[in-house]
């Protein structure tokens, strides 16, 4: 047998000395791969590949799992009982008649109930007590905008001090944005037939 027919080269009139010649050039083909069209295509296809598992991945991380609540449930879970909670507040104050925030937060449980005299009382004790306290001045805003008749100034009032107070808090962004609307009342839509 040949060596020709040996190596798999197909006997086309080659000599041994031709064959073996032809078995060493494909060896160091096979050791030394030559870029060729598919050695073009590897290195796209592993970067599309790569983005693709990023992509993949943060989206699986980023999935809520099933171990987290649905918001149905959380929010029943943060319902508060607001009469409850008042006779909390008012027990707190009971104790500790000095305290702004258990003040503050009977003022907001009021003013929710529609008791804006009661509210405003509460919240005036906070000035006194924590005058630096922007979340009663922004309330108070609020309390202002209520009454009847609304008064606009004292509202412009209260929230300017939170601006004054904090001007680089979000309540004072909140704020601006308050005292914007005032300053340029939206125009009122008229029906058209």
């Amino acid at each position: 047998m040949s060596l020709a027919k040996s190596t798999g080269v197909v006997d086309a009139g080659l000599s041994d000395d031709d064959a073996l010649l032809l078995q060493d050039q494909d060896d160091d083909i096979a050791s030394h791969p030559q870029p060729g069209v598919g050695a073009r295509w590897v290195k796209p296809l592993v970067v599309v590949a790569l983005i693709v598992g990023i992509i993949g991945g943060v989206y699986i991380a980023g999935r809520p799992g099933s171990s987290q609540p649905d918001p149905e449930s959380v929010m029943a879970a943060t319902e508060v009982d607001p009469i409850g909670r008042q006779a909390e507040v008012e027990a707190a104050l009971a104790a500790d008649p000095f305290d702004a925030d258990a003040h503050l937060e009977l003022g907001v449980i009021l003013f929710n109930d529609g008791d804006l005299a009661g509210a405003y009382n509460h919240w005036l004790t906070v000035t006194q007590l924590d005058p630096e306290n922007i979340r009663v001045w922004y309330n108070l805003g609020f309390y202002h905008l209520s009454t009847n008749p609304v008064d606009e100034a004292a509202a412009e009032a209260a929230w300017q001090q939170v601006i004054n107070l904090d001007p680089e808090s979000d309540l004072a962004g909140i704020v601006a944005n308050h005292l914007e609307a005032l300053a340029n009342p939206a125009p009122a839509e008229t029906a058209t037939a």
